[in-house]
C-alpha cells in the first residue's frame, strides 16, 4: 500500500491534494480493516447492484462479489480521486494502470459510480490496451 501511496503522490505532484488523498485512503483502509474483521459486518447480499457488487447468480459469482464488497468504497475512492487529477479524464484501463493493476479491477466501480450519478461518460473514446474504443470517465458536475 506504501508504494500506491508513493506512487500516486509522484503522479499528483504532491500539495494538499495530495494530503487529502492520504487521509481518504487511511480513512478506507481503517474501514476495510473493520469490514474484515467483523462477522456482523458481512455483507447483505439481498441489497441490490450497485449498493453491493454484481453477481450473475452463481455460487462462485456470489462468493466473489462477497469478497469484492470489503474492498468496493476503497477501489471506488481511487477511481474518483484518479479522475479528480486528470481534467480530461480516464479511461477504466488508465486507472488500473495508474494504480498498476489489472483492468478489472476497477471496471465494474465505473458501472457503480455511474449509476451512483458521480462520474459520466465525456463523449470522448480511447482505444484500450486491446486496441478497442473505450470510453473517457470524467467526474460529474456535481461531484
Amino acid at each position: 500500500m506504501v508504494n500506491l501511496i508513493v506512487r500516486v503522490i509522484h503522479i499528483l505532484g504532491g500539495g494538499v491534494f495530495v494530503a487529502v488523498f492520504m487521509v481518504v485512503i487511511i480513512a478506507n483502509l481503517v474501514i476495510l480493516d473493520l469490514i474484515m474483521k467483523g462477522d456482523e459486518m458481512q455483507m447483505d447480499m439481498d441489497l441490490p447492484y450497485p449498493a453491493n457488487p454484481g453477481y450473475k447468480g452463481q455460487l462462485t459469482s456470489k462468493e466473489a462479489a462477497r469478497e469484492k464488497k470489503s474492498t468496493k468504497a476503497l477501489d471506488q475512492t481511487m477511481v474518483l480521486l484518479a479522475l479528480a487529477a486528470a481534467p480530461d479524464g480516464l479511461t477504466a484501463d488508465e486507472v488500473a494502470e495508474i494504480y498498476g493493476h489489472v483492468f478489472i479491477k476497477y471496471r465494474p466501480r465505473f458501472s457503480e459510480l455511474r449509476k451512483a450519478g458521480k462520474i459520466e461518460d465525456s463523449g470522448t473514446r480511447r482505444d484500450s490496451y486491446l486496441g478497442k474504443p473505450q470510453i473517457v470517465w470524467v467526474l460529474t458536475n456535481d461531484k
